[in-house]
């Protein structure tokens, strides 16, 4: 994988891009060179220490399901978060699973709400210099998680800047609040604001509206 994906800001294929901040991150790659139904993990474990949890363990599975000769290369990615108690005892919070014709996945640590209620991870897939990216978030205080994409939802809508869309914090509700900053490959492409993403109905709402620009809603 090119090591600009993995820049603060993610440029992505055509006019759509997702930035993300430094933190914590573990990626396997090159999933199709694997022997058929051969997999390839990577594991980190992240210190929380607040009253919900101590740390928290990130896995990212892939298994090359189709590179046989035969068949097109197919990847199954299994992304899984467990707490980890302070007897080393692992208990799993999250796990999503998904077949995926790109190579290379990952997952990243994004932070927790102020509370500590709320952890919010991107779960990536890439091949080439796309990247996929998908907002997964855990709730203690529900004992719920859930994952929702974010790709171009936004920048589709937006004039073609190659706008860069960016996580900025998740609320103690459990809301995700996403920034669009000015964009830095493009001329007259203004910073397009703050937009929320509302977890619980996957809804988009534009927060803020700058230079003119009319209030979007995602849906």
């Amino acid at each position: 994988m090119s090591t600009k994906l993995f820049a603060i800001i993610l440029v992505l294929a055509g006019s759509s891009a997702f930035g993300l901040g430094s933190s914590t991150e573990i990626e396997v790659n090159d999933c199709d060179s694997l022997a058929l139904n051969s997999s390839t993990s990577k594991k980190e474990t992240i210190s929380i220490n607040n009253k919900f949890i101590s740390s928290l363990l990130i896995s990212v599975r892939a298994t090359n399901v189709g590179s046989n000769g035969k068949t097109a290369s197919k990847c199954r990615v299994t992304w899984s978060i467990f707490s980890v108690g302070e007897d080393k005892r692992r208990t799993q919070l999250f796990q999503h699973s998904e077949i995926t014709n790109f190579a290379d996945a990952g997952a990243k640590f994004l932070g927790k709400s102020s509370d500590g209620s709320k952890i919010l991870l991107d779960f990536w897939t890439a091949a080439g210099d796309y990247t996929g990216h998908q907002i997964a978030l855990y709730d203690f205080s529900t004992k719920q998680g859930v994952m929702r994409p974010v790709n171009d939802r936004i920048t589709a809508k937006l004039p073609s800047c190659d706008y860069a869309t960016e996580i900025d914090s998740v609320t103690d509700q459990g809301d995700v609040i996403l920034t669009i900053p000015e964009s830095n490959y493009a001329e007259n492409c203004p910073n397009q604001g703050k937009w929320l993403l509302k977890m619980k109905t996957n809804q988009i709402i534009r927060l803020k509206s700058e230079h003119g620009a009319a209030p979007k809603t995602d849906h």
